[in-house]
């Protein structure tokens, strides 16, 4: 089965050496939590553009959660990271889909969100250094503190150069292309296959042989849940209708 397949292979190598040599380099804290990859058929899994999840290549990971705000919550795989709140609560990430900054953390979040930069950063640099990697779909409002933080990490000797340079490559958010929305509650792994080695370009999307601006119009068309709490009184889901914005 294409999933099996995909699994031992990233069990052998890039995934897992990059979590092994995380949890050795920060042993005390939590476990990263693995989300969707994609259906037995390679077809991508509910609650995703279709396409974006293909062959079992891609995999939605957690960020690492600050251990001081872990509280009942931990690092689940879908929990917004913009700042520190119950799971329900959206109030920190722009769902307003006529906003330039819909699908991201709100403007602010820099200084409030909740992600245990040193580790992430860490992760995705150990995993870019595996040259395994296409890209890996992150929140916006935390891409400048990740690329500090692997700069740091090298100079004390926690990275190499390579791997810096790798992380800082294949991290890609709203500032690269407006298609890579929606990544404030996961990281959005991408591992290279023979279709997408095949058709490497400048331009990385969530697709990877589609036109730029077709992949921006799909992602922002894709109907999105909102938890209600954080919808405004009188909102549809706030009696009784379901929201898909």
């Amino acid at each position: 089965m294409i999933i099996g397949k995909i699994l031992l292979d990233l069990a052998k190598s890039s995934a897992a050496g990059a979590l092994i040599e995380t949890l050795g380099a920060y042993f005390n804290r939590e476990k990263s939590v693995q989300g969707k990859i994609s259906m037995p058929d390679g077809t991508t899994p509910e609650g995703h553009p279709y396409g974006t999840h293909y062959l079992g290549a891609n995999v939605d990971l957690s960020y690492y959660i600050d251990p001081s705000k872990h509280g009942q919550h931990g690092n689940l795989s879908y929990r917004q990271i913009c700042c520190d709140a119950p799971l329900n609560d959206w109030s920190c990430v722009d769902t307003n889909t006529s906003s330039s900054s819909y699908g991201t953390c709100v403007t602010g979040s820099e200084s409030t969100h909740i992600v245990d930069i040193p580790r992430t950063a860490h992760f995705i640099a150990k995993l870019a250094g595996t040259g395994r990697i296409r890209v890996i779909g992150t929140e916006t409002k935390v891409e400048a503190a990740l690329e500090a933080e692997m700069d740091s990490q090298q100079v004390s000797g926690l990275i190499t150069a390579t791997e810096r340079a790798a992380g800082k490559s294949v991290m890609v958010t709203t500032n690269d292309h407006s298609s890579w929305i929606w990544h404030f509650n996961h990281l959005h792994v991408s591992f290279k296959s023979d279709t997408t080695v095949s058709s490497i370009k400048s331009f990385q999307g969530p697709w990877p042989n589609m036109a730029p601006e077709e992949q921006a119009a799909r992602m922002r068309a894709f109907p999105r849940r909102v938890p209600v709490a954080s919808l405004p009184s009188g909102h549809p889901a706030q009696v009784g209708k379901p929201s898909t914005r």
